[in-house]
């Protein structure tokens, strides 16, 4: 897999490598067959436009760009910054496989099963279990790393 990043909107440099490092090794660890070259867009998201969520990932006009929207507030924690940025990657992989399908605002399809947003709590919603277990075992197994990024 080769992975074309843009990241807009962070304020300091090592923010940057905290992001750097949690799309590659995300992605390489979720997507480990893939042959294709995928553009991943990262930007910093005004509150308005975002609300309460940590983050959010769009889906391009084309089949291999996504974007991923990061609330503000993330980039005063870094730790929050890694998992943030690794939980969006696991909706990358869901989208990219294509188990995760927005059918509208309120009606999601996940591995061949119709939910409806508005009546299922965010907690239970199979993708993002998915994207919270995903974002822990990554953040563990990239624990050592992330602190090296923090001393520097």
């Amino acid at each position: 897999m080769f992975i074309g990043l843009e990241i807009t909107g962070i304020t300091k440099e090592y923010q940057g490598f905290i992001i750097k490092e949690a799309v590659e090794r995300s992605l390489l660890h979720l997507l480990p067959l893939c042959d294709d070259v995928l553009q991943i867009n990262v930007e910093v998201a005004l509150d308005e436009d975002i609300g309460d969520a940590c983050g959010l990932v769009d889906e391009g006009d084309d089949e291999l760009e996504y974007t991923i929207f990061l609330n503000q507030s993330v980039l005063n924690n870094n730790v929050e910054l890694f998992k943030t940025v690794c939980h969006e990657c696991v909706h990358i992989k869901q989208y990219f496989n294509k188990e995760l399908e927005h059918i509208n605002q309120y009606r999601v399809v996940f591995n061949n099963k119709t939910y409806d947003t508005f009546t299922t709590k965010y907690e239970e919603r199979p993708w993002e279990v998915e994207a919270h277990k995903t974002e822990e075992c990554l953040f563990r197994e990239n624990r050592q790393l992330l602190m090296s990024l923090m001393k520097n």
